[in-house]
């Protein structure tokens, strides 16, 4: 997949209300900026002549293709979701049940996905992985048994903000790099905003 078919199969298809939303949401946070156009007159064509413009300067910039951009933005969300899912208990002597937590079975059933190159599978993973790092949010950064699968437990203010307050848990500084606008981090932050709202538009 491309960028320039990531774009026309999502920002394109998207309904006016969603577009509306997105853009705000973009030029609110910075993503996106205009200095000849207002909002309103910004239409999905010259929307999506600008995102494109966007990742053709992070491929140059990282040196990565559009597929190993997607890969990175994958990587990310599985770092701040994977160590707070409750773990699989495999029978044993002393302990003969086997469970297998809600929420371990769908972050499995991401995983299992994440290396299908295809629209869908990054639609289906970046679903699963929102909807697992909302409940991580709800229950205050605590092991989780349990997901909301439903898109109404999706708010993409709240799933930005507590990226941007994640840590590395070794040198205890910001876990994605957001000073450069045209760097792989940042650009994790657009594409899981573009989902979010493609997820949307889809209800």
């Amino acid at each position: 997949m491309d960028r320039k078919e990531f774009i026309e199969n999502t920002i394109l298809n998207f309904e006016d209300e969603i577009f509306s939303e997105l853009k705000e949401f973009f030029i609110n946070e910075g993503y996106i900026s205009f200095s000849f156009y207002t909002l309103n007159s910004v239409s999905k064509e010259l929307f999506a002549e600008k995102l494109l413009d966007y990742f053709e300067k992070v491929e140059i910039q990282t040196s990565k293709s559009f597929d190993k951009l997607i890969e990175k933005y994958m990587a990310n969300l599985d770092s701040i979701v994977c160590g707070k899912i409750a773990k699989e208990h495999k029978p044993t002597n002393k302990n003969p049940e086997h469970i297998l937590p809600r929420a371990r079975k769908y972050y499995n059933k991401a995983i299992s996905i994440k290396k299908d190159n295809s629209l869908q599978s990054l639609i289906d993973y970046s679903r699963i992985m929102m909807c697992l790092y909302a409940k991580i949010i709800k229950t205050g950064d605590k092991e989780i048994t349990e997901i909301n699968y439903a898109s109404e437990c999706l708010n993409i203010k709240d799933i930005t903000e507590a990226m941007k307050k994640e840590q590395n848990s070794l040198i205890k500084s910001s876990k994605f790099n957001l000073k450069d606008s045209y760097e792989d981090d940042f650009c994790t932050f657009v594409l899981v905003t573009i989902m979010y709202y493609y997820i949307k538009n889809k209800e």
